[in-house]
Formats: C-alpha cells, structure tokens, sequence
C-alpha cells in the first residue's frame, strides 16, 4: 500500500505523482516543457500561477513556520546574540597564500 504522505503532485501537470525525496527534481524536468509558473518564496516547490501566487502566500505552510520562528526568535533571544555576520569579511590577497612566502612550507613532491 502506497503512503500518500511521501508523494506530492507536481505544479505543472497534476497526473504527476512524484516521491517528495525527488519532487525538485522532477520539477526542474517538467518547468522545460510547460509555461512558466511563479515560485514561492518560502518553499521553492511550490509553484503556482502568477494570479493565484498572492492567495498562496497568505496559506502558505511554510510561510506560517517562518513567522512563528521569526516571533519566537524575537520574544526569547536577548540581544546580544548575533545572526549573521557584524561585516563583511576582510579582502585577502592571493599573493598571502603563496606557499613560496611561507617559512614553513615545506615541498614533499621533491
């Protein structure tokens, strides 16, 4: 017996039935043979029709995962905790990693 919980239906042809493990695959396979869909921006296997994409947004499952991450990251976390990086990282130049400006570099292929 097949459990319908690990098949999802493609967004471009709903007779496509497709293991969730391979659906973004399958995806990228069936996007060049059909018209172009929108794709969401919480999850990238939902896709849908340009008009019916801000319908979606407002149901979207994963949409309402990354608000109650985003509340409870705001309501518990003190701030002094840092997500992300403070700046850019610092440029380094190619000529710094030449292993011939190395003391300790040492040469086992002579």
């Amino acid at each position: 017996m097949i459990n319908n919980e690990n098949y999802a239906t493609c967004p471009y042809n709903p007779c496509h039935r497709v293991s969730r493990s391979r659906l973004q695959h399958h995806i990228i396979k069936c996007q060049k043979t059909h018209p172009p869909l929108e794709i969401c921006l919480f999850n990238a296997t939902h896709r849908y029709p340009a008009h019916l994409m801000k319908d979606h947004y407002e149901v979207c499952p994963n949409k309402i995962q990354k608000e109650q991450s985003l509340s409870f990251r705001n309501n518990f976390c003190t701030s002094n905790i840092t997500i992300g990086a403070r700046r850019a990282p610092i440029p380094l130049k190619q000529q710094d990693y030449l292993p011939e400006h190395d003391p300790d570099y040492e040469c086992w292929d002579d």
